[in-house]
């Protein structure tokens, strides 16, 4: 389960490889940024966010994120109460690759088994895939594809998604095949955390705006989306909220929180901490660097 931290290195570098192959995404293919048709965010039953920590954020229905564009992610409940099938229809957005689609019309030509994602719900376990759009036509090199379990892969076996007291949770997987076939979401944590508070996709709960919080539901505390280093000794940084509807639906909201920034520790008198015993460091003069180590020559 992901708890959304402090932005790291590798994080950054996966961005910037997603910014650009949706240039070239962009070039090939103009229209892909543009909303499909077939969206209405109040309409559909899903809600909620899932992580990834290539590409950040997927908002599954638009009323949770403040968009101005209608659009969610439906799952057929017809045959919930007698443990059949439940197809899934939709889509849901990611400001880093642009459309996810979950409607069997997109996904034909999946690379393996049923294409379509649905949900048996005598398990509650979800198969098949959903597609990244923007990669649809694309000449970068990435398919797009996101397949939503697989039990045959012994570290994701039992840990695909599943819908379980109509809340999402497991693992997807956008990382690319392994044969050539390049890779940009990598895994998709479908019960992500924002400081302690899931806000994990859920099913049939209505959809929480941020006005709905402030009218009778309840904001957590700002969880910062940096650090920083002293001086000085406190700085304002961005960071997100979540607020929690009477229905138990999520919202995140963008806020700004007061940390206080981290010292560093002053180098020892005759030692660089550079993690190497070099000539005229000792143990005594520098234990960080020579401790249980050998001098380099």
């Amino acid at each position: 389960m992901k708890t959304l931290k402090i932005n790291q290195v590798r994080n950054i570098v996966a961005i910037g490889i997603v910014a650009m192959l949706i240039g070239v995404a962009y070039i090939t293919n103009p229209a892909f940024l543009k909303a499909p048709h077939a969206e209405a965010g109040a309409g559909e039953n899903v809600s909620g966010y899932a992580w990834s920590e290539n590409i950040g954020w997927i908002s599954f229905n638009s009323t949770g994120d403040g968009s101005t564009t209608s659009y969610g992610v439906n799952v057929d409940i017809a045959n919930k109460a007698t443990g059949g099938s439940g197809d899934f229809s939709g889509y849901a957005w990611s400001e880093n690759i642009g459309w996810i689609s979950f409607s069997a019309t997109d996904l034909a030509g999946c690379p393996s088994g049923t294409c379509k994602a649905q949900v048996d719900w005598s398990t509650g376990k979800v198969t098949g895939w959903a597609r990244a759009l923007s990669a649809v036509g694309s000449a970068s090199g990435w398919d797009g594809w996101i397949k939503l379990s697989d039990d045959t892969v012994g570290v994701w076996a039992g840990k695909g998604v599943k819908i379980s007291a109509n809340k999402f949770s497991g693992y997807a997987w956008g990382g690319g095949d392994g044969a050539g076939v390049a890779g940009v979401v990598g895994w998709v944590d479908f019960a992500p955390l924002i400081g302690t508070v899931p806000v994990g996709p859920v099913l049939g709960a209505p959809p929480c705006t941020p006005a709905d919080v402030d009218a009778s539901g309840t904001w957590g505390t700002c969880q910062a989306l940096s650090s920083c280093t002293a001086p000085p000794s406190t700085q304002t940084v961005a960071g997100v909220r979540v607020g929690i509807c009477v229905g138990g639906s999520t919202t995140i909201q963008s806020c700004s929180k007061t940390i206080t920034c981290q010292t560093t520790a002053a180098p020892t008198a005759g030692c660089n901490n550079n993690n190497v015993c070099d000539t005229g460091e000792t143990l005594l003069t520098c234990p960080a660097d020579c401790k249980a180590k050998y001098q380099q020559f």
